[in-house]
């Protein structure tokens, strides 16, 4: 389903997992790739053409580290991940006619990714990015199913790094950085003898952040490196 559907009066909870790949990168430093799998939730409130929607999700699962220690010493190694997101949106429909309405929208983001790197070295880093959202978002009414597109461009606002463990305990800002997200939707709708519907949805995310500010801690300067992360994944749900 769309992040925001006009094709549901009242509210619409939804409910389902996702599976995805991910892959983030401090280009010249370290990266990591694996996939996750998790669940997503949402609740959505129609008035009019005004729409409101929270959801929540939260995945996890083994990467592969390939980088090295805070001591220097190379390693590749099973990390687990965690990654958990928050989204609450408004936007407001138009018809554009021909069974097609266009969602223009925009609100609050939050997420966390959690790293937790093994070994007696090793440390446990939490990542938190707040952005804001900006996107639009296409409805295709097509007999029994619903489809459409959704493309957005998430303002950053800050990242905050906490690094701890093996001696460390440091939180580095990043201040500056851009992300995309994008996906096709396809619902099919619920029959009157039935009180939901089904959804499946391809998606992808993608950020750049750019290095964090630099900080001294004793006789140690440290900074969180320019990454990126590339996610693409598929998510199926049932909407009531």
């Amino acid at each position: 389903m769309s992040e925001i559907d006009t094709s549901f009066a009242g509210a619409v909870s939804e409910v389902g997992v996702e599976v995805f790949s991910l892959e983030y990168a401090e280009p010249g430093v370290m990266k990591e790739t694996g996939v996750l799998a998790g669940i997503y939730g949402a609740y959505t409130q129609v008035t009019g053409k005004r729409m409101l929607r929270a959801s929540l999700s939260f995945g996890g699962g083994t990467v592969q580290y390939d980088g090295s220690l805070l001591d220097g010493t190379a390693l590749q190694i099973d990390s687990q991940d965690s990654l958990l997101a928050f989204r609450l949106l408004g936007g407001h429909a138009t018809d554009l006619g021909s069974g097609i309405t266009a969602i223009p929208f925009s609100g609050f983001g939050y997420r966390l990714l959690i790293d937790r790197l093994p070994s007696t070295s090793g440390y446990t880093r939490e990542q938190t990015y707040l952005y804001v959202p900006i996107g639009v978002e296409t409805a295709h009414n097509a007999g029994n199913w619903l489809w459409g597109v959704r493309a957005e461009y998430d303002f950053f606002i800050q990242g905050r790094n906490h690094s701890h463990g093996y001696q460390l305990d440091v939180n580095l800002i990043q201040n500056t950085g851009h992300g995309f997200q994008g996906s096709v939707y396809f619902t099919r709708r619920a029959k009157q003898e039935r009180k939901y519907s089904l959804s499946i949805e391809p998606f992808f995310r993608y950020w750049n952040i750019d290095r964090s500010e630099v900080v001294n801690q004793g006789s140690n300067f440290w900074y969180e490196p320019a990454n990126n992360t590339s996610i693409y994944g598929l998510r199926g749900s049932i909407l009531f």
